[in-house]
């Protein structure tokens, strides 16, 4: 064998041991690379799975979110048609607030009106009071003024209930005077036609009193003048009310303190009262 050729042997040897050198070594890489391809490839699984998994959680997190936003905008819309309607809501209370802003200020002028009336009313009401008190004082003085007035009337009660009598003891009297008076007038005609007329008419003194009872309907007065003021049977007087001319009466009996009258014919313009002057002279 030549010399070339044991060098190709030696260098196809050579070779040969490199190649099954290099093929172990590429062998061992490959083993290692398919190893670490593996551990990649199961790294990259778990990875893939892991991001899988976050995909997923994530898909379900954008529904969730999707679903959310979906609430969020219905909530959104709501909530706009809330503003909407609390903005409508807003400007009504906005008007109602002016409204009652002026009715505040109508309330409060009235209220001061109210306070000045009341002001008023203290016033008046006091006023009234001072006026109540003052009326209860004439009350009381007319309370007092009325018991006064009781007790007169009682007295003056008592005193038409002693004329009375009076007046009934007068009207006894006077039917006595007239049975006097005309048994006088009597004797006074046998007189006249035995002896002729008297002489002269009687004489008058200067007399004045009042009328103390009367009774118009049986010509009967009772005045309060009587024999210890020289007064006698046929004595006139002229009956006075003030200033005004009543009547004219003459005197048909006479007692010591008072004497009793009839009304003179013709000269009666009025009826006497109690309480009326009467007077000899005009």
């Amino acid at each position: 064998m030549s010399l070339f050729a044991k060098i190709m042997v030696v260098v196809n040897f050579i070779l040969a041991v490199m190649f099954l050198s290099a093929a172990g070594t590429f062998l061992g890489a490959m083993d290692d690379y398919k190893l670490a391809l593996r551990t990649e490839q199961d790294a990259h699984a778990l990875d893939v799975s892991n991001k899988d998994a976050t995909i997923s959680s994530r898909d379900g997190a954008i529904s969730t979110l999707k679903n959310q936003k979906a609430e969020y905008e219905k909530l959104a819309a709501a909530a706009e048609a809330g503003a909407a309607s609390h903005a409508e809501s807003l400007k009504n209370l906005r008007a109602e607030n002016a409204g009652l802003s002026a009715s505040l200020k109508k309330l409060s002028d009235t209220h001061q009106s109210v306070v000045d009336a009341n002001v008023k009313l203290q016033g008046e009401k006091a006023a009234l009071q001072d006026d109540l008190n003052t009326a209860r004082t004439e009350k009381r003085t007319a309370l007092d003024e009325l018991n006064t007035a009781n007790t007169t009337i009682a007295g003056l009660e008592q005193q038409v209930a002693d004329g009375e009598a009076a007046l009934a003891g007068a009207e006894m009297a006077a039917v006595a005077a007239g049975e006097m008076i005309e048994a006088q007038n009597t004797a006074l005609g046998i007189y006249s036609e035995t002896f002729g007329p008297l002489p002269e008419a009687v004489r008058m003194k200067a007399v004045d009193g009042r009328v103390q009872a009367v009774d118009n309907a049986m010509d009967i007065f009772v005045i309060s003048v009587g024999s210890k003021d020289d007064v006698k049977v046929g004595y006139e007087f002229t009956v006075y009310r003030g200033n005004q001319y009543v009547s004219t009466i003459v005197v048909d009996e006479v007692f010591a303190n008072h004497a009793a009258c009839k009304t003179k014919s013709g000269l009666k313009k009025l009826d006497v009262k109690e309480g009326d002057e009467v007077a000899t002279r005009l």
